[in-house]
């Protein structure tokens, strides 16, 4: 609520306007003077009248502005308090009330009230004892001396930064602004590194010692500016006055002697010189003895601020921004709530009234500078406004909270806001980048070694340990245990729970070795054995107590293994799917009595083997996919009283099978697909009154055995996918809280898609390949809560498509092979909400894209085999926001592509088996936000691949049959090393592996990543031989031909390049003799030679698929052999 207000009526305002005109005036409607209840009362309290203010020529608007500020909460939040809160904290320790006065002081007997501290509410408060000056001189010096040295630090900062990005742009002479841009986008440590570099050098306890110049600089400032202090100081105010004349001369009094004293001035303000001070340097001084010093001269501080006020209204350039900045720090002091402690000091009423009046005249200035206010008629004349000081007054206004421009706050704070938090980022990256110099020498690490040269790890890292683990036997299996064995002792793994050994081809020895060193270095809850090659002696193995997730997928432990597995006791989830244990090895399973979670799916267990098993009491899950169970199962599982998942697909069970099947009445979730069933097996299932999750996938249940058999209340997901429910779905009655049904293949036709009623809460439905046609489609009603709609397959054709009544809750719709054209896309309208649409396999054309009209809110778009060519290409109308597009099998070309126009929010693009070519590949204009692109097939060849252009976050990147030789991918190779790419995909290209001997390339860049800081040991990156490029700002150890990369210097800088190049050589001998005798991952380690490039980024691929050992999982992507393997082309 607004303060209520009393007029005062002044009768003699007129008269003290004319005596003060010089800097105030009233509008010529302003009748009255206001002063607020509030600041009478406060005035009142210190027996302070408006008519003793009058008598001063006060102007009570400024003044009244000023006092409701300082008795409000909210002048803790302008950014003036903000920028004060440390210098007043300080004040606030050393100031004392005592400082306050001037009496003589005893030490013994005012010893206690010298304890009393005295925090100013303001900036500043009036000090009247010379040791109080000089503390809050002394605090105002830390304060000072410690913004300059870290301001100092982060301009030195910014400029290494830039420095080292101009060299890399020098060196590499990029003449592309793509090429340009991504050097400074790029890779955020070079800021970093390029410091560490210069710091690297310098002995660690001048390293610490630079950390702390802050303090010691502030320090050193605060005794300095406390000595130099005086109660009283005889200012020579002639000497301010001569300064303010000269610089306020009009442009019509210049002279040559005037000019170089401007320049003289100005050279003063930004190269400080003892002795001598700039104007702005007094005036700073006058704003501070006006708002401390409590003895000065009412007269002299008077003369003072005339001189700062004159400064203002006609100077200009930086020294009128500063006399500008001096008012306001006047304005911010000496709170109105110091003013009764300042009473109590024995500060007289006079000097009160002058203080009050100053602040007044002070904003009223502000205000006048800013256009706020009208200025008097004596001034209008003399006031310089420029753009510049009109914008900074109304900064200022905004600093003191002052300012009534919405618009000017909210863009004042986000400048103040994003100035202050890029200067904390750059403050936190020098001290990260002094930290490494100091820490990287002295790390302890170890050589590590893939492909023919080694690598120094030092940074010891769960990220490290983890890629360590990965690249273990990635290409061959063959590859010996000890070395592996060796290193993992050099890792600290605290807080580490999860071991990854998956697809390693370990046998019980090997791994009975590596949790051997691994066990007592971490906690095992999790561990993966998964697809090795671990056989009947798995009795060898001696499990951690602490396991909690054992996976032992695809091994070889058979019958008699399975007797010998020693589990913890305290297992909880246990996976021996597909290891032939039989019935035999299943029966003689010792399962822990804390297992909650069984997977014994495609072991051969038979429905005898099942009887003899023996369950864990609390098991909770249970999967016997794909055993040989037969109808012949028995009630064993009814017996399992806690069970609530249990997977049966594939089970061979058929309709006796499911009649006899007996389950407990705790099952949630039951997949039972594949086994055979029609209408008499499942008429005569009972299912569970918790059941929520029901797969009866690809059995001949018909409408008939559903009608006959309700589902129950509970179902939640239904998955009737490939059953023969056929036509007569009428009556059929679906569970009402069903919220996932799968329908499709089902041939439902015409009538089932009119008859079938969906819950009115469903939210998922897959109905594809049910042939409804377009009668089906009209028919068809989903409910209104629906998100995901499959409809593939159904012949709707473009009648059907129009007469698709989609609710507006859709969010993904899937119409793909319908036999849709450009007629039907014309009256399709995608309603607003739609993200994800699926048109793939519709004939539209270019007619069909052209008309084709995406929502502002579809991220998911698949348009493949539409038939879109070249014309549909350049008609095609893409929103932003769309995040993934399909366009593959379109007979697009160059031309296409060249007119394709990507929105910026793209994340996936694939154009897979389209005839793009070389200059496809030239055309084609990937966004910055690209992440996922598929190009198999697509033509481009070796000179399409040296034009691709990828952006730096590209992640994920297919280049399959596109008849690419050696050449070819090493110039894919040269381009990614400055993406994000972890997954590359090169099957079906003709290039020779040996020669390009791809895999080190992969692994040593993640090692790299992962395993080392940047400029540690070393400062030493690697050249590519041929090229003379530097390919990686990271190190490697002695193994590596030690070139510098200072070589581009020698011809502007020859001398200074030598010695650089002499540093650095010897740097290099040193570490060589100093890591001469680290153990080495292979013993035959020490050539020098790089055979190819090895560039700098993150870059591996996480997905291989090896054509040498068929125990490496088919799904994963790119081929990759050891390189000493003599081949001449690989077609993976």
């Amino acid at each position: 609520m607004e303060p209520s207000f009393d007029a005062i009526h002044l009768s003699s305002m007129h008269d003290a306007l004319d005596r003060i005109g010089d800097y105030q005036v009233l509008p010529p409607d302003e009748k009255e003077v206001y002063l607020s209840n509030v600041v009478l009362s406060t005035l009142k309290d210190l027996n302070i009248t408006p008519a003793e203010l009058e008598q001063r020529g006060i102007h009570f608007k400024p003044l009244n502005d000023i006092i409701i500020q300082e008795l409000s909460c909210t002048r803790y939040l302008t950014w003036a308090s903000v920028d004060n809160f440390i210098e007043k904290m300080i004040q606030g320790l050393v100031i004392s009330k005592e400082d306050l006065n001037n009496k003589e002081k005893n030490c013994c007997k005012d010893g206690l009230k010298q304890m009393i501290r005295q925090m100013p509410h303001g900036r500043s408060l009036l000090l009247q004892d010379e040791w109080g000056l000089k503390k809050v001189s002394a605090a105002r010096g830390i304060v000072r001396g410690a913004e300059l040295t870290l301001g100092t630090s982060v301009s030195l900062f910014i400029g290494t930064a830039l420095s080292y990005r101009l060299i890399e742009l020098a060196r590499t002479g990029a003449s592309d602004f793509a090429e340009f841009t991504s050097v400074f986008k790029e890779n955020s440590e070079k800021g970093v590194v390029s410091l560490v570099q210069l710091l690297a050098k310098v002995d660690s306890s001048w390293l610490y010692l630079l950390m702390a110049s802050p303090l010691i600089f502030g320090a050193l400032k605060g005794v300095f500016e406390g000595c130099k202090s005086q109660k009283s100081k005889e200012r020579d105010l002639a000497d301010l006055q001569f300064a303010v004349n000269e610089h306020t001369k009009p442009l019509t009094d210049l002279n040559s002697k005037l000019v170089a004293y401007l320049w003289e001035d100005n050279a003063r303000q930004y190269l400080p010189i003892p002795g001598l001070m700039s104007v702005t340097e007094r005036m700073q001084d006058a704003e501070r003895f006006i708002r401390w010093n409590g003895t000065v001269l009412l007269s002299k501080q008077r003369i003072e601020f005339d001189n700062i006020k004159i400064m203002t209204s006609k100077a200009r350039g930086m020294s009128k921004l500063y006399a500008m900045q001096c008012l306001a720090k006047i304005i911010h002091s000496l709170s109105i709530k110091d003013f009764a402690a300042f009473q109590k000091a024995g500060i007289p009423k006079d000097r009160l009234e002058h203080i009050l009046q100053l602040k007044a005249e002070a904003l009223h200035g502000l205000r006048v500078l800013a256009g706020n206010e009208l200025p008097a008629d004596k001034q209008a004349s003399i006031i310089q406004r420029s753009m510049a000081s009109t914008l900074y007054a109304c900064y200022l206004l905004w600093w003191l909270g002052l300012n009534p421009s919405k618009t000017q706050g909210v863009a004042f704070a986000a400048f103040k806001a994003g100035k202050a938090t890029l200067t904390a980022l750059f403050i936190s990256e020098i001290v990260k980048s002094i930290t490494q110099a100091i820490n990287c020498p002295d790390k302890p690490g170890f050589k590590m070694f893939y492909g023919d040269y080694e690598i120094w790890a030092n940074k010891l890292t769960v990220e490290c340990f983890n890629e360590f683990l990965r690249q273990f036997r990635l290409v061959s299996r063959d590859e010996p245990i000890e070395p592996f064995l060796e290193q993992l002792e050099n890792f600290h793994l605290d807080g580490v729970t999860s071991l990854n050994l998956r697809s390693k081809g370990l046998n019980a020895e090997e791994t009975q070795a590596i949790l051997k060193i691994i066990a007592p270095k971490m906690r095992i809850t999790n561990l993966d054995l998964s697809f090795n090659k671990i056989g009947e002696d798995v009795g060898k193995i001696d499990f951690p107590d602490c396991l909690i997730d054992l996976n032992m997928e695809s091994n070889k432990i058979g019958p008699n293994g399975a007797k010998g597995i020693r589990l913890p006791e305290g297992l909880g989830s246990f996976n021996i799917n597909f290891n032939n244990i039989r019935s035999e090895g299943a029966k003689a399973l010792n399962l822990p009595k804390s297992l909650k979670s069984l997977d014994l799916g495609s072991n051969r267990i038979d429905a005898v083997g099942l009887t003899d098993i023996v369950f864990p009491s609390e098991l909770e899950s249970l999967v016997l996919d794909y055993n040989n169970l037969g109808p012949e199962v028995t009630s064993k599982l009814e017996l399992i009283k806690k069970i609530k998942d249990l997977s049966l697909k594939k089970c061979k069970l058929g309709d006796s099978g499911l009649k006899n099947l007996k389950l407990s009445a705790t099952i949630e979730i039951l997949d039972i697909s594949d086994n055979q069933i029609s209408d008499e097996g499942f008429i005569g299932f009972k299912c569970s009154p918790k059941l929520q999750s029901l797969n009866l996938g690809y059995n001949q249940i018909t409408s008939k055995g559903l009608k006959a058999n309700p589902l129950p209340s509970t179902l939640k997901e239904l998955r009737l996918m490939n059953n023969k429910i056929g036509l007569d779905v009428k009556g059929w009655i679906l569970p009402a809280e069903l919220t996932y049904v799968n329908l499709a293949g089902n041939q439902l036709g015409v009538t089932g898609a009119k008859n079938l009623q969906l819950p009115p809460g469903l939210l998922i439905a897959f109905l594809d390949n049910n042939e409804f046609g377009p009668e089906g489609v009209k028919g068809l009603k989903l409910p209104p809560t629906i998100i995901i709609v499959g409809l593939d397959n159904n012949n709707m054709g473009n009648s059907g498509l129009r007469s698709l009544k989609i609710p507006l809750s859709v969010e993904e719709l899937s119409v793909m092979s319908n036999g849709i054209t450009s007629d039907g896309i014309s009256n399709f309208k995608p309603h607003e909400g739609l993200k994800s649409l699926f048109l793939s396999g519709n004939k539209l054309g270019a007619k069909g894209i052209k008309l084709l009209i995406c929502p502002s809110t579809l991220e998911i778009l698949y348009l493949e085999n539409t038939d879109l060519g070249n014309e549909g290409c350049r008609d095609l109308r893409l929103n932003q926001g769309l995040k993934e597009l399909f366009i593959g099998g379109n007979l697009i070309e160059a031309e296409g592509i060249k007119n394709l126009v990507l929105p910026d929010t793209l994340q996936q693009l694939s154009v897979e088996d389209n005839n793009l070519g070389v200059q496809g590949a030239k055309y084609l204009n990937l966004p910055n936000s690209i992440q996922h692109v598929d190009m198999d097939d697509t033509g481009i060849g070796n000179e399409g691949a040296k034009l691709l252009r990828f952006p730096p976050a590209l992640d994920w990147l297919s280049i399959r049959d596109n008849l690419i030789s050696d050449e070819g991918i090493r110039a894919i190779f040269q381009k990614i090393f400055r993406t994000n790419l972890r997954h590359l995909y090169t099957s079906g290209n003709d290039f020779n592996a040996t020669a390009i001997n791809d895999q080190r390339i992969f692994q040593q860049q993640q090692l790299l990543k992962s395993c080392q800081d940047q400029l540690c040991h070393s400062n030493t990156p690697l050249i590519e031989n041929d090229d003379v490029l530097m390919l990686s700002s990271l190190q490697t150890s002695s193994a590596t031909r030690l070139t510098t990369p200072f070589s581009w210097l020698k011809r502007p800088l020859a001398a200074l390049a030598d010695r650089v190049d002499g540093f650095f050589k010897s740097t290099g001998t040193q570490l060589r003799v100093t890591l001469a005798d680290t153990p080495s991952y292979f013993p035959h380690i020490g050539s020098l030679d790089l055979h190819d490039f090895h560039p700098h980024g993150s870059l591996l691929t996480d997905h291989y698929h090896s054509i040498a050992d068929y125990a490496c999982p088919s799904s994963l992507g790119m081929g990759l052999v050891p390189y000493s393997m003599p081949l001449t082309s690989l077609g993976y």
